[in-house]
């Protein structure tokens, strides 16, 4: 809206280098769900039923969620609410929190999938291959643990139900407010993100893929199931196994390995060597390992709806008023500590080599032992010493041969290093092992932890220094009220916010209780099941996602009322902020009040 002539402002940016300022604000608002196991799930049901508890216009915000994406953990919630809504004839915003609540409850989810896990007859999915020639192969879903957790959700959360069944609900009903969701995973030939998308007014489900490799129809992807999908998002490495496709998407309805095969374009998939992956099974695993926040989705979801064209139905949508990134992880990094070299005093006389003189003695040992037994000669010990003579010799053997081979094989670098081994060989293990576990432990972390960070550094950076983002992206964070983010968060507000927090500060600062709650609440596992020890802590995450998203609100009206005065005398505005400020008041008193009742 143009300030000076109260006319809408017509909204082209390409480039994302424009400022652009709300035209019509929470009108259209974007949710991205992090990953992080039950944690993930349990904050972005906690930032959902806030938004569904407060009123703006005579309804709950909620109402104004036109896009979801989420990750891992966070796909949990996202799919299970999008499922109730279409879905579900029956749905009402309580019961569907009230049963994921429970659901999330103790170790339900992994009960169930270990038991689908052992049960042979839960294993009787199969597709059919035909090849060139016409022979039929027989494709089964893969009996291990990703699969297992797949069919779990499939039972527990999503009651069977395929990406085309939410696409096709409600074709002669009035639509919900939610437009689109999208799923986002990580696959293995190209290494970035793979999206699965689906458009539930436009009753379709999106070729989105990546623009490497793609769905080439809706049909294709509208028969795959929602678990599978939420399973391929939340399958994190070292976990899980990759969930392929299609093998690993058959199902009773879904049986036709063909067509799922030719329902994707490879044209631009790995062009190295196009005819090595073409209309062959790829990876998918967890979506997190390249964007854990789904900050790509939404980015270019609100890039597509700015620069739809006017009056072409397909395209003109009205961008997001408010993109709101629920994230659980963190930049909080545990130091690295020094090993202890006092590791076993016995292993300084033992080294690798004296280990392998060992096996290569046993080879006369094993001709003494073959020896007694023929000549009758003490033939109870050689009947004893037969087995782990023959085992060491076999390993001396094995080991031999093949390093002879990779001598001859490796040149260059590797060949130097070859020359190098004896060293390491010679060396005492109570020296190598130590060197050995740092070097374990540091790329673990590296790998597992500060790569992600990195990650996630790099991608906030993009999302809030574009100007087209400044007005319009906020970052909930699980964090936010901790007592170990306290001084970065007051630092953050007294730089990028100074025009509002100091009149506002007296009232927003948390209590004790708060900062408590929050402490405990970020600190909880990224696992799939709550532990004796987590039952309370479960809710506790639940009540940090609904205060940390009326406080993020609350800023939000603050920095809209500091753009222009018009803002301030917005009534619906002014009322969703009286609203909120009463809400954050009874937080502050008891962080969890809302936990049991939306509307209390």
């Amino acid at each position: 809206m143009n300030p000076s002539t109260s006319q809408p402002l017509e909204l082209r940016v390409i480039d994302g280098c424009t400022t652009v300022e709300p035209e019509t604000p929470l009108q259209s608002i974007a949710l991205t769900f992090s990953g992080g196991g039950f944690r993930a799930a349990s904050f972005s049901l906690g930032v959902l039923s806030y938004l569904h508890r407060i009123p703006f216009q005579n309804k709950s915000l909620l109402q104004k969620v036109r896009f979801i994406t989420s990750t891992s953990g966070g796909s949990i919630t996202n799919a299970g609410y999008v499922s109730s809504l279409y879905t579900n004839p029956r749905h009402s915003f309580p019961s569907f929190y009230q049963e994921l609540r429970e659901k999330m409850e103790g170790e339900q989810l992994l009960q169930e999938a270990f038991g689908i896990l052992r049960d042979k007859k839960s294993w009787t999915e199969s597709g059919e291959y035909l090849d060139e020639k016409g022979n039929k192969t027989v494709i089964k879903k893969k009996r291990n643990l990703i699969n297992a957790f797949a069919k779990a959700y499939d039972k527990m959360l999503f009651d069977h139900v395929t990406l085309g069944e939410i696409a096709d609900a409600n074709h002669e009903k009035v639509k919900p407010h939610l437009e689109k969701v999208c799923f986002n995973t990580t696959e293995f030939n190209n290494g970035i993100n793979f999206y699965f998308q689906i458009n539930a007014h436009r009753h379709h489900v999106l070729r989105n893929g990546n623009g490497y490799l793609k769905f080439s129809n809706n049909h294709t992807a509208a028969r795959l199931k929602l678990s599978d999908v939420v399973a391929a998002s939340s399958c994190f490495p070292s976990g899980f196994e990759p969930i392929l496709y299609p093998n690993d998407f058959v199902h009773e309805r879904n049986t036709s390995v063909n067509e799922m095969l030719e329902g994707l374009e490879y044209e631009h998939n790995n062009p190295l060597d196009i005819n090595k992956v073409k209309n062959k099974t790829f990876a998918l695993m967890d979506g997190g390992i390249c964007d854990n926040m789904g900050l790509r989705a939404v980015q270019m979801e609100d890039s597509r709806r700015l620069n739809g064209k006017a009056g072409n139905k397909k395209t003109e949508q009205h961008p997001f008023d408010l993109i709101l990134s629920c994230d659980v992880s963190s930049y909080f990094n545990d130091p690295y500590q020094e090993h202890n070299n006092g590791t076993g005093k016995a292993l300084r006389f033992l080294t690798i080599q004296r280990l392998i003189n060992i096996c290569k003695y046993s080879n006369i040992l094993l001709l003494a032992c073959i020896a007694s037994i023929l000549l009758n000669i003490a033939p109870i010990a050689g009947y004893l010493l037969l087995i782990p003579s023959f085992t060491l010799s076999f390993l001396y053997w094995t080991g031999y041969t093949k390093l002879k081979k990779a001598k001859k094989k490796n040149k260059g670098s590797m060949a130097v290093a070859f020359r190098y081994l004896d060293y390491f060989l010679r060396l005492p293990l109570n020296k190598l092992v130590p060197m050995v576990n740092e070097r374990l432990k540091s790329s673990l972390m590296l790998v597992s932890d500060l790569f992600l960070k990195q990650i996630r550094r790099g991608q906030y950076e993009h999302l809030l220094s574009k100007p087209i983002m400044k007005n319009r992206a906020l970052v909930c964070l699980i964090y936010e009220f901790s007592s170990a983010h306290e001084v970065r968060r007051l630092k953050n507000l007294e730089d990028v916010d100074s025009v509002w927090w100091d009149s506002m500060k007296p009232d927003l600062m948390p209590s004790k209780a708060v900062q408590q709650l929050v402490d405990e609440a970020r600190t909880m596992g990224t696992t799939l099941w709550f532990d004796e020890e987590q039952k309370e802590k479960k809710d506790k995450v639940i009540a940090a996602g609904q205060l940390t998203a009326c406080y993020n609100l609350i800023k939000h009206i603050c920095r809209l009322e500091s753009l222009h005065e018009r803002y301030k005398q917005d009534a619906d505005l002014q009322e969703l902020k009286q609203g909120l400020l009463t809400d954050w008041k009874r937080f502050q008193q008891n962080p969890c009040f809302m936990i049991d009742n939306l509307t209390a």
